[in-house]
């Protein structure tokens, strides 16, 4: 057997052994490591093929349980529909995360670099230290240490600064803002925007307090949902349609009648998780 046959051999059986490595959830890399190695035993007479073999499927399970032990240190937190929750970061920076919101970062890489992933909306207040960097899938917002809220669903990317300043970087636009207390950005559907915002009304949702102003129909009705956890069925209805008012999540008829009225809605509660909407000429 040549030389290149043993080789082409060996580096397939090391993918075929890396491929079958299963780790228990319940165990660490270490100790799989530990029972793995106790269990290798030493032949007085080996070929020298055997001997590698042995080598490589070490370096396999030192870097896959390298990776695992990587991974392990994995932090997400997502928040279902009607609830809040304050999360704790590792270097005591806090993010109030609304309904139906994700926040994901590990635990070992955040020593070199202040990091996460962010969908939803959220209100950071930031320890001062290193560069940090909230990245969601439009964009980034990277801060020193300051307070600001951030709407990330879909395609609305919206960031505002309530203390200090921050930096957003648009990832389709390969455009930067530089927002100061008071100010913020949005990118709406492509559209970008820097402007004013009253904290009360942008930061109203820590309060269950929900605040809208030429907003169309679907965002509304999407506001609905997370915080009631209801579904809202309709049809032949324009959602694009704009509309300004404010509702609050304590009470879903009350809401409903908020919203839909001055729309020329009207609407039916089936059960506690589902309500249809229709015009009400239907009715």
């Amino acid at each position: 057997m040549s030389e290149q046959t043993n080789y082409t051999e060996l580096n397939q059986r090391i993918k075929d052994l890396a491929a079958r490595i299963k780790v228990p959830a319940t165990k660490t890399a270490g100790q799989v490591w530990f029972e793995v190695s106790s269990q290798l035993t030493t032949e007085t007479k080996v070929s020298q093929f055997s001997s590698w073999l042995k080598v490589a499927a070490s370096v396999v399970l030192v870097a896959s349980s390298s990776y695992l032990f990587y991974k392990g240190q994995d932090v997400k937190v997502v928040t279902a529909r009607a609830q809040q929750l304050e999360v704790t970061l590792p270097d005591n920076s806090k993010v109030l995360l609304n309904a139906e919101s994700t926040l994901a970062y590990n635990k070992l890489s955040w020593r070199a670099s202040r990091s996460l992933q962010f969908e939803g909306e959220g209100f950071f207040q930031i320890q001062k230290g290193s560069a940090f960097a909230v990245h969601s899938t439009q964009g980034a917002t990277r801060v020193l240490g300051t307070s600001f809220n951030i709407y990330a669903r879909k395609n609305d990317y919206q960031v505002s600064c309530s203390s200090g300043r921050v930096r957003v970087e648009y990832a389709d636009h390969r455009d930067t803002k530089i927002l100061t207390a008071g100010l913020e950005t949005s990118n709406i559907n492509g559209n970008l925007h820097v402007r004013s915002f009253e904290q009360a009304k942008t930061l109203g949702w820590q309060k269950g307090e929900f605040y809208f102003e030429a907003e169309p129909l679907h965002k509304v009705f999407a506001t609905i949902e997370r915080q009631y956890n209801v579904r809202l069925s309709f049809q032949q209805i324009d959602v694009s349609r704009r509309y300004t008012g404010f509702f609050t999540n304590q009470d879903i008829d009350e809401t409903m009648k908020i919203v839909c009225l001055p729309m020329g809605l009207n609407y039916q509660i089936v059960n506690a998780h589902q309500i249809k909407i229709y015009k009400e000429q239907n009715v």
